[in-house]
């Protein structure tokens, strides 16, 4: 079903193949690019009737169709799903150094098994569309991003990397239509207008810069030059999730990975990501995470939570 080729500064360069292809059988291929490289270009032959899904991280870049007459750029923490049912689709991924990418190639009667046998909601698993090309752009939601950041961690023991990155695929599937299934997914007015798309990702830029204290609703608000009830709306549709959700889910990946590096204590991560009170961080995190911190922590727990 796929036939990847690796070229990196012209030449080709066959021992990638096990470090992009980490799954490959007759209905599923998954594809991996991670920041370690220096620029990339990927070409991969994939049969018709294979639905492909790109997901792109922190840095755009470019996915090349029919040998460069159709160029899809990919803004950072966006995807693009493509399926052409009666023509091979030859793609080559343009990466600049540090890009990362996923893809996630699969027939059509592969997915459509992940549904139930009448579920024709998607529209090109409706019969009469299975004939038809279909494609799609969207900004990718928190929960998609979340998935994705996990299939690109680089601390998975080799002998468990396989299974890792083939359950997040699957769950990163599972966030992809499940915005599509949500009322969420209603077409919003507002957010037509690119400009107001960009307010809100300004917005989160905002937030993820001042985790430790991030700006009230008012504040932020103004600073992106919306009103509140767009703010509101607007971030909750774009990334899945209310804003305080979202600045949550953050303050408790941060909390992770200082815990991970083994360099703070308990009081010290509270304190780097804004909590004044150390028992109510406790608190969160194990809300979070299922764990205490300590307990995090002195039982090595982390590829477990």
């Amino acid at each position: 079903m796929v036939h990847p080729r690796f070229h990196v500064g012209g030449s080709e360069t066959p021992l990638l193949h096990e470090a992009v292809v980490i799954h490959h059988d007759r209905d599923v291929s998954i594809l991996r690019l991670n920041e370690e490289h220096d620029g990339i270009r990927i070409t991969v032959d994939v049969d018709p009737g294979t639905i492909q899904f790109h997901f792109s991280a922190n840095t755009p870049l470019d996915v090349v169709f029919a040998g460069g007459r159709y160029v899809r750029p990919l803004p950072a923490e966006s995807s693009f799903l493509i399926y052409d049912p009666r023509s091979s689709m030859r793609f080559d991924v343009n990466a600049p150094p540090g890009a990362s990418w996923i893809a996630i190639l699969m027939k059509l009667d592969a997915l459509h098994g992940l549904f139930l046998e009448d579920f024709h909601e998607l529209h090109f698993l409706r019969p009469e569309n299975v004939d038809r090309q279909f494609h799609q752009q969207r900004l990718n939601t928190a929960r998609v991003m979340s998935a994705v950041s996990d299939m690109l961690k680089g601390d998975i023991p080799d002998d468990l990397i396989r299974i890792h990155i083939v359950a997040k695929a699957y769950e990163l599937l599972y966030h992809y239509f499940d915005a599509d299934s949500s009322p969420l997914a209603e077409r919003c007015p507002f957010l037509v207008d690119e400009s107001n798309v960009e307010r809100i990702r300004a917005a989160k830029k905002i937030l993820h810069d001042n985790l430790r204290e991030p700006p009230n609703i008012r504040d932020l608000a103004r600073r992106i030059g919306l009103n509140e009830n767009h703010l509101k709306q607007g971030f909750k549709r774009i990334y899945g999730c209310p804003i305080y959700t979202w600045v949550m889910e953050q303050r408790m990946a941060r909390a992770r990975m200082l815990l991970e590096s083994g360099k703070y204590k308990v009081n010290e991560v509270a304190d780097e990501i804004g909590y004044v009170n150390t028992s109510q961080f406790i608190s969160a995190f194990k809300r979070r995470y299922g764990v205490t911190p300590g307990r995090f922590v002195s039982a090595g727990v982390t590829d477990e939570v």
